[in-house]
């Protein structure tokens, strides 16, 4: 598209100088026209190239830190499969500055993850999506008969 525009505003900058040139006025409209369309798909252009894409898809943990005992939230490392459609299967690490302990994952565990592209594909950042996971249920208790009085 930036091709394109330069493209444009070149023959607009021609069609606007040849109408001066030659005193055919017409073609001094018609060259203004061209370069203030050139600079809008240029505008267009970057606006498109800047904006992030991103592609929704799951990741399966192979490994991850453990999680500190006695805190709320913690940091947390991973290294993680990522399937999402159109990105192909890779390994990458994804570190999480704040991850509820609640909610920490463990090894094989599927997550939500929202991948941001760039321009040309590539991945550029994974963000797992930990509003859309459950909370971990607490380990159901082991029962002791010798709490009911009766050993």
């Amino acid at each position: 598209m930036t091709y394109a525009a330069w493209t444009i505003a070149f023959l607009g900058i021609f069609a606007g100088l040849f109408g001066v040139g030659s005193q055919r006025w017409l073609f001094v409209p018609i060259g203004i026209g061209s370069i203030l369309l050139a600079a809008g798909l240029a505008v267009v252009a970057e606006v498109r190239r800047r904006t992030p894409r991103t592609v929704r898809g799951v990741a399966r943990v192979l490994s991850v830190s453990d999680a500190p005992p006695g805190t709320v939230f913690a940091r947390c490392t991973m290294h993680a499969v990522i399937d999402a459609p159109g990105i192909p299967y890779a390994t990458f690490t994804v570190r999480e500055p704040r991850v509820p302990v609640e909610e920490w994952p463990s090894e094989d565990d599927m997550l939500p993850v929202e991948i941001g592209l760039d321009a040309m594909g590539a991945v550029r950042r994974v963000r797992v999506l930990w509003h859309e996971i459950a909370p971990r249920a607490a380990p159901a208790a082991v029962y002791d008969p010798s709490e009911d009085g009766f050993a």
